[in-house]
């Protein structure tokens, strides 16, 4: 799987930052009324690393976030700009492909 894959491109691959797997898909976006097509990445908390993201708020995900499966989401400027205008995104709730998740951190980058 993703995960098992990136840990053995990180043992062999000398000097390697970081590796992080990654899911695509663009989902529905739902908040207070407002809602975009959003594209979202299903990934671990060593994506922050290894797509090198500036964090303007909040966190991003931890290795915590992933054992307890939690329904968290790192919002990119852009999505948290439309779906919060006037309010701050973090631990805000909100609704992707109709599963609730609380955002915790807008990312830009």
């Amino acid at each position: 799987g993703g995960l098992r894959d990136a840990e053995a491109v990180q043992a062999v691959v000398p000097n390697l930052v970081a590796t992080a797997p990654v899911r695509e898909a663009t989902l529905s976006a739902e908040a207070g009324g407002r809602a975009t097509d959003a594209g979202v990445v299903g990934t671990t908390a060593a994506y922050r690393d290894a797509a090198r993201l500036r964090l303007s708020a909040g966190r991003f995900l931890t290795a915590v976030d992933l054992e307890d499966r939690k329904r968290v989401a790192v919002l990119g400027a852009s999505i948290a700009n439309t779906l919060f205008p006037f309010e701050a995104p973090v631990g805000q709730r909100l609704v992707l492909g109709g599963d609730e998740a609380d955002a915790v951190e807008p990312a830009v980058g």
